[in-house]
């Protein structure tokens, strides 16, 4: 049985300024093991199967986790999970009599993983979108006149977001020699 974890649904956000709680609040601070705690496990094939140990035991796992991770900067999301999905059927079902939805594979590549390579694409993918739209931003002509008139805080903030992205792609090139870093886990 497919069962997707909807992390938004365990996520209520409010407007501090509007709360007027007294100081005895039901609400108390979330400690960080709280916070960072898996709580996909029991409803995610990845979360509950794919771990260092069953990596080992089975190449196939690898192998998928693989096609997500050497395809996200390239392959559209849709077609991304289409092939994550192609080979978990092909050859992972298999193994552990499991289902695990396209829907399933979006939520845990989106919400349950927050892997350096997947966190610094997000990034540049959102940098980049950001600079191609200011692009048309920094330079205006007057119809009537003709005058053209460059924005001189539109030009500042393209350059700083060029120089964001150029540091993104340097520090992704550098992830795999960071302490601790492991190519085999970054998926």
């Amino acid at each position: 049985m497919d069962i997707c974890h909807n992390a938004a649904a365990d996520l209520e956000m409010v407007d501090d300024e509007s709360e007027d709680e007294e100081p005895g609040s039901e609400d108390l601070p979330m400690s960080f093991e709280q916070l960072t705690e898996v709580k996909y496990r029991d409803s995610c094939f990845a979360c509950k199967y794919i771990n260092s140990s069953s990596l080992r035991e089975n190449p196939e796992f690898v192998a998928l986790m693989k096609l997500y991770t050497e395809n996200a900067g390239s392959v559209s999301r849709p077609a991304l999970f289409q092939l994550v999905k192609d080979h978990f059927d092909a050859y992972c079902r298999p193994v552990v009599q499991a289902e695990w939805s396209i829907a399933c594979i979006e939520e845990h590549f989106t919400l349950h993983t927050n892997f350096p390579t997947d966190e610094v694409l997000k990034q540049l993918k959102v940098l980049v979108s950001i600079r191609n739209k200011m692009i048309s931003t920094l330079l205006t002509r007057n119809v009537r006149t003709g005058e053209v008139k460059a924005h001189s805080n539109n030009i500042k903030n393209l350059i700083t977001i060029q120089k964001e992205i150029r540091e993104l792609l340097s520090f992704k090139k550098k992830l795999p020699t960071l302490l601790g870093y492991s190519e085999v886990l970054d998926f």
